[in-house]
Protein backbone atom coordinates (compact mmCIF):
# COMPACT_ATOMS: atom_id res chain seq x y z
CA UNK A 1 0.00 0.00 0.00
CA UNK A 2 2.86 2.40 0.85
CA UNK A 3 4.50 1.78 -2.49
CA UNK A 4 1.21 2.28 -4.37
CA UNK A 5 0.60 5.58 -2.60
CA UNK A 6 4.19 6.72 -3.17
CA UNK A 7 3.97 5.84 -6.86
CA UNK A 8 0.67 7.71 -7.23
CA UNK A 9 2.22 10.81 -5.65
CA UNK A 10 5.29 10.45 -7.88
CA UNK A 11 3.17 10.06 -11.03
CA UNK A 12 1.00 13.04 -10.08
CA UNK A 13 3.98 15.32 -9.37
CA UNK A 14 5.84 14.24 -12.50
CA UNK A 15 2.82 14.60 -14.80
CA UNK A 16 1.98 18.05 -13.38
CA UNK A 17 5.57 19.20 -13.85
CA UNK A 18 5.76 18.03 -17.46
CA UNK A 19 2.26 19.35 -18.21
CA UNK A 20 3.34 22.78 -17.00
CA UNK A 21 6.41 22.64 -19.24
CA UNK A 22 4.43 21.57 -22.30
CA UNK A 23 1.65 24.07 -21.67
CA UNK A 24 4.21 26.85 -21.29
CA UNK A 25 5.69 25.76 -24.62
CA UNK A 26 2.24 25.81 -26.24
CA UNK A 27 1.67 29.27 -24.80
CA UNK A 28 4.92 30.41 -26.37
CA UNK A 29 3.92 28.92 -29.73
CA UNK A 30 0.52 30.60 -29.53
CA UNK A 31 2.18 34.01 -29.35
CA UNK A 32 3.14 33.43 -33.01
CA UNK A 33 0.10 31.40 -34.03
CA UNK A 34 -2.82 32.53 -31.85
CA UNK A 35 -5.53 30.00 -31.18
CA UNK A 36 -8.10 32.57 -32.34
CA UNK A 37 -6.98 32.04 -35.92
CA UNK A 38 -8.13 28.42 -35.77
CA UNK A 39 -11.52 29.16 -34.21
CA UNK A 40 -14.58 30.73 -35.68
CA UNK A 41 -15.25 34.23 -34.34
CA UNK A 42 -18.69 33.09 -33.27
CA UNK A 43 -17.23 30.73 -30.64
CA UNK A 44 -18.03 32.22 -27.23
CA UNK A 45 -15.49 33.03 -24.52
CA UNK A 46 -16.73 30.20 -22.28
CA UNK A 47 -16.29 27.67 -25.07
CA UNK A 48 -12.76 28.96 -25.66
CA UNK A 49 -11.97 28.55 -21.94
CA UNK A 50 -13.48 25.07 -21.97
CA UNK A 51 -11.39 24.15 -25.01
CA UNK A 52 -8.23 25.37 -23.27
CA UNK A 53 -9.02 23.34 -20.18
CA UNK A 54 -9.79 20.31 -22.33
CA UNK A 55 -6.40 20.58 -24.04
CA UNK A 56 -4.72 20.96 -20.63
CA UNK A 57 -6.53 17.91 -19.22
CA UNK A 58 -5.72 15.84 -22.31
CA UNK A 59 -2.03 16.70 -22.12
CA UNK A 60 -1.97 15.88 -18.38
CA UNK A 61 -3.78 12.57 -18.94
CA UNK A 62 -1.43 11.47 -21.71
CA UNK A 63 1.65 12.36 -19.63
CA UNK A 64 0.18 10.60 -16.57
CA UNK A 65 -0.38 7.40 -18.55
CA UNK A 66 3.15 7.50 -19.98
CA UNK A 67 4.63 8.19 -16.52
CA UNK A 68 2.60 5.38 -14.94
CA UNK A 69 3.79 2.86 -17.53
CA UNK A 70 7.43 3.92 -17.13
CA UNK A 71 7.13 3.80 -13.32
CA UNK A 72 5.71 0.27 -13.37
CA UNK A 73 8.45 -0.99 -15.67
CA UNK A 74 11.38 0.92 -14.19
CA UNK A 75 13.50 -0.84 -11.57
CA UNK A 76 16.17 1.81 -11.08
CA UNK A 77 16.28 5.47 -10.03
CA UNK A 78 19.08 7.97 -9.65
CA UNK A 79 18.44 9.67 -6.31
CA UNK A 80 21.55 11.81 -5.81
CA UNK A 81 24.61 13.15 -7.62
CA UNK A 82 27.61 15.09 -6.38
CA UNK A 83 31.05 15.65 -7.93
CA UNK A 84 30.08 13.47 -10.92
CA UNK A 85 29.41 10.54 -8.54
CA UNK A 86 25.92 9.11 -8.62
CA UNK A 87 23.73 7.24 -6.14
CA UNK A 88 21.18 4.81 -7.55
CA UNK A 89 18.49 2.70 -5.92
CA UNK A 90 17.46 -0.53 -7.63
CA UNK A 91 15.15 -3.47 -7.21
CA UNK A 92 16.95 -6.70 -7.98
CA UNK A 93 19.68 -9.18 -7.12
CA UNK A 94 22.59 -7.78 -5.12
CA UNK A 95 25.04 -10.18 -6.76
CA UNK A 96 24.05 -9.24 -10.31
CA UNK A 97 26.32 -7.09 -12.46
CA UNK A 98 23.39 -5.66 -14.43
CA UNK A 99 23.47 -2.44 -12.42
CA UNK A 100 26.98 -1.58 -13.56
CA UNK A 101 27.29 0.22 -16.87
CA UNK A 102 31.00 -0.17 -17.56
CA UNK A 103 32.14 -2.90 -19.92
CA UNK A 104 34.15 -4.86 -17.36
CA UNK A 105 31.28 -4.78 -14.82
CA UNK A 106 33.89 -4.48 -12.10
CA UNK A 107 32.33 -3.74 -8.73
CA UNK A 108 32.65 -3.97 -4.97
CA UNK A 109 29.76 -5.58 -3.06
CA UNK A 110 29.08 -4.82 0.61
CA UNK A 111 27.87 -7.80 2.66
CA UNK A 112 26.85 -7.35 6.32
CA UNK A 113 28.06 -10.23 8.50
CA UNK A 114 28.43 -10.94 12.21
CA UNK A 115 31.48 -9.53 13.96
CA UNK A 116 33.12 -12.95 14.30
CA UNK A 117 33.02 -13.34 10.49
CA UNK A 118 31.70 -16.91 10.73
CA UNK A 119 31.60 -19.10 7.64
CA UNK A 120 29.67 -22.11 8.97
CA UNK A 121 26.36 -21.94 7.11
CA UNK A 122 24.22 -24.50 8.90
CA UNK A 123 21.00 -22.50 9.50
CA UNK A 124 21.92 -22.37 13.15
CA UNK A 125 25.03 -20.22 13.29
CA UNK A 126 24.65 -18.58 9.89
CA UNK A 127 21.38 -18.81 7.97
CA UNK A 128 21.53 -19.80 4.32
CA UNK A 129 18.76 -17.25 3.69
CA UNK A 130 20.89 -14.26 4.67
CA UNK A 131 23.27 -12.40 2.36
CA UNK A 132 26.06 -13.63 4.65
CA UNK A 133 25.07 -17.25 4.10
CA UNK A 134 24.41 -16.79 0.39
CA UNK A 135 27.87 -15.29 -0.10
CA UNK A 136 29.72 -18.06 1.78
CA UNK A 137 27.85 -20.75 -0.16
CA UNK A 138 28.53 -18.87 -3.40
CA UNK A 139 32.27 -18.72 -2.72
CA UNK A 140 32.35 -22.42 -1.83
CA UNK A 141 30.32 -23.44 -4.87
CA UNK A 142 32.78 -21.50 -7.05
CA UNK A 143 35.68 -23.70 -5.97
CA UNK A 144 36.88 -22.40 -2.61
CA UNK A 145 36.82 -24.49 0.55
CA UNK A 146 35.49 -23.06 3.79
CA UNK A 147 39.04 -23.07 5.14
CA UNK A 148 40.22 -21.01 2.17
CA UNK A 149 37.41 -18.52 2.72
CA UNK A 150 38.40 -18.28 6.40
CA UNK A 151 42.01 -17.67 5.40
CA UNK A 152 41.05 -14.84 3.05
CA UNK A 153 38.92 -13.19 5.72
CA UNK A 154 41.46 -13.63 8.52
CA UNK A 155 44.30 -12.33 6.37
CA UNK A 156 42.37 -9.21 5.46
CA UNK A 157 41.43 -8.50 9.07
CA UNK A 158 44.99 -9.12 10.29
CA UNK A 159 46.44 -6.77 7.69
CA UNK A 160 44.36 -3.94 9.13
CA UNK A 161 45.48 -4.58 12.72
CA UNK A 162 41.98 -4.70 14.18
CA UNK A 163 41.91 -5.29 17.93
CA UNK A 164 39.59 -8.16 18.80
CA UNK A 165 38.30 -9.80 21.95
CA UNK A 166 38.32 -13.57 22.47
CA UNK A 167 35.03 -15.07 23.60
CA UNK A 168 34.49 -18.25 25.57
CA UNK A 169 32.24 -21.13 24.53
CA UNK A 170 29.79 -19.87 27.15
CA UNK A 171 29.56 -16.54 25.36
CA UNK A 172 29.09 -18.22 21.98
CA UNK A 173 28.49 -21.94 21.75
CA UNK A 174 29.48 -22.36 18.12
CA UNK A 175 31.71 -20.80 15.49
CA UNK A 176 34.67 -18.46 15.69
CA UNK A 177 35.46 -16.85 19.04
CA UNK A 178 37.36 -13.77 17.87
CA UNK A 179 34.95 -10.83 17.94
CA UNK A 180 36.09 -7.77 16.01
CA UNK A 181 34.99 -4.15 16.55
CA UNK A 182 31.76 -3.01 14.95
CA UNK A 183 32.46 -1.66 11.48
CA UNK A 184 35.46 -3.91 10.86
CA UNK A 185 35.70 -4.82 7.18
CA UNK A 186 37.26 -7.89 5.56
CA UNK A 187 38.05 -7.57 1.86
CA UNK A 188 37.59 -10.78 -0.13
CA UNK A 189 38.34 -10.82 -3.84
CA UNK A 190 36.35 -13.37 -5.79
CA UNK A 191 37.40 -12.44 -9.33
CA UNK A 192 39.05 -9.51 -11.10
CA UNK A 193 35.55 -8.12 -11.62
CA UNK A 194 34.12 -8.62 -8.13
CA UNK A 195 35.40 -7.89 -4.63
CA UNK A 196 33.38 -8.29 -1.45
CA UNK A 197 33.55 -5.94 1.52
CA UNK A 198 32.37 -7.97 4.52
CA UNK A 199 31.07 -5.53 7.14
CA UNK A 200 31.17 -6.68 10.76
CA UNK A 201 27.79 -5.50 12.05
CA UNK A 202 26.00 -7.71 14.56
CA UNK A 203 27.21 -9.85 17.43
CA UNK A 204 25.82 -13.15 18.74
CA UNK A 205 24.72 -13.88 22.28
CA UNK A 206 24.96 -17.31 23.91
CA UNK A 207 21.84 -18.41 22.02
CA UNK A 208 23.31 -17.31 18.67
CA UNK A 209 20.82 -14.46 18.38
CA UNK A 210 22.29 -11.55 16.41
CA UNK A 211 21.86 -8.03 17.76
CA UNK A 212 23.22 -4.56 17.09
CA UNK A 213 22.50 -1.34 18.99
CA UNK A 214 21.53 1.93 17.33
CA UNK A 215 24.92 3.42 18.20
CA UNK A 216 26.76 0.43 16.72
CA UNK A 217 24.60 0.57 13.61
CA UNK A 218 25.42 4.22 12.94
CA UNK A 219 29.12 3.58 13.59
CA UNK A 220 29.16 0.56 11.25
CA UNK A 221 27.65 2.57 8.39
CA UNK A 222 30.11 5.41 8.89
CA UNK A 223 33.03 2.98 8.83
CA UNK A 224 31.89 1.12 5.71
CA UNK A 225 31.65 4.42 3.82
CA UNK A 226 35.17 5.31 5.00
CA UNK A 227 36.41 1.91 3.87
CA UNK A 228 34.72 2.18 0.47
CA UNK A 229 36.30 5.59 0.02
CA UNK A 230 39.74 4.08 0.67
CA UNK A 231 39.41 0.70 -1.05
CA UNK A 232 36.83 0.98 -3.83
CA UNK A 233 39.51 2.21 -6.27
CA UNK A 234 36.67 4.40 -7.60
CA UNK A 235 34.88 1.33 -8.95
CA UNK A 236 31.14 1.15 -8.24
CA UNK A 237 30.00 -0.05 -4.83
CA UNK A 238 26.88 -2.20 -4.57
CA UNK A 239 25.18 -2.16 -1.18
CA UNK A 240 22.09 -3.85 0.31
CA UNK A 241 19.77 -2.36 2.90
CA UNK A 242 22.25 -2.98 5.70
CA UNK A 243 20.53 -4.18 8.85
CA UNK A 244 17.31 -5.18 7.13
CA UNK A 245 17.62 -8.92 7.77
CA UNK A 246 18.42 -10.95 10.87
CA UNK A 247 20.62 -8.24 12.40
CA UNK A 248 17.56 -7.13 14.37
CA UNK A 249 18.15 -3.40 14.11
CA UNK A 250 14.46 -2.75 14.70
CA UNK A 251 14.30 -0.64 11.54
CA UNK A 252 12.09 -1.18 8.53
CA UNK A 253 13.65 -1.48 5.08
CA UNK A 254 12.19 1.88 4.09
CA UNK A 255 13.66 3.53 7.20
CA UNK A 256 17.06 2.00 6.43
CA UNK A 257 16.89 3.22 2.84
CA UNK A 258 16.01 6.76 3.89
CA UNK A 259 18.77 6.76 6.50
CA UNK A 260 21.36 5.57 3.96
CA UNK A 261 20.43 8.38 1.59
CA UNK A 262 20.66 10.97 4.39
CA UNK A 263 24.01 9.59 5.55
CA UNK A 264 25.38 9.77 2.01
CA UNK A 265 24.33 13.39 1.66
CA UNK A 266 25.90 14.26 5.01
CA UNK A 267 29.15 12.55 3.99
CA UNK A 268 29.19 13.61 0.36
CA UNK A 269 32.88 14.51 0.58
CA UNK A 270 33.60 10.77 0.93
CA UNK A 271 31.62 9.81 -2.15
CA UNK A 272 34.33 9.06 -4.71
CA UNK A 273 32.51 6.16 -6.35
CA UNK A 274 29.12 5.42 -7.84
CA UNK A 275 26.90 3.80 -5.24
CA UNK A 276 24.16 1.31 -6.08
CA UNK A 277 21.74 0.55 -3.23
CA UNK A 278 19.81 -2.64 -3.94
CA UNK A 279 16.36 -3.44 -2.60
CA UNK A 280 15.34 -7.10 -2.86
CA UNK A 281 13.24 -7.86 -5.94
CA UNK A 282 10.20 -8.94 -3.91
CA UNK A 283 10.40 -5.68 -1.95
CA UNK A 284 8.58 -3.80 -4.71
CA UNK A 285 5.29 -4.17 -2.87
CA UNK A 286 6.54 -2.72 0.42
CA UNK A 287 9.59 -0.52 -0.22
CA UNK A 288 8.87 2.45 -2.51
CA UNK A 289 11.89 4.09 -4.15
CA UNK A 290 10.24 6.68 -6.39
CA UNK A 291 9.92 9.41 -3.76
CA UNK A 292 13.40 9.48 -2.21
Amino acid sequence: MKRIFANIVYIFKTSCRWTAVIYAFLGFVCTFAPLNEFLDESVSLWKRIFLSLLILATVWLIISIITAVITCLKNSYKVYEVNNQKVFVHYGDLFSSDFISDTARRRNIVIPVNRCFDTLVDDDLVSSNTLHGVLVNKLISNGKTRKQVDTLIDSSLASQNYQYITLSSKDKRKGKLKRYPVGSVAEVKETDECTYFLLGLSCFDENLVATVSDEEYVLALSRIFEFCNKRSQQYPVVMPLIGGGLSRTGKSEREILEYLIKLIKLNKSQLHFDLHIVVRENGKATVPITDL
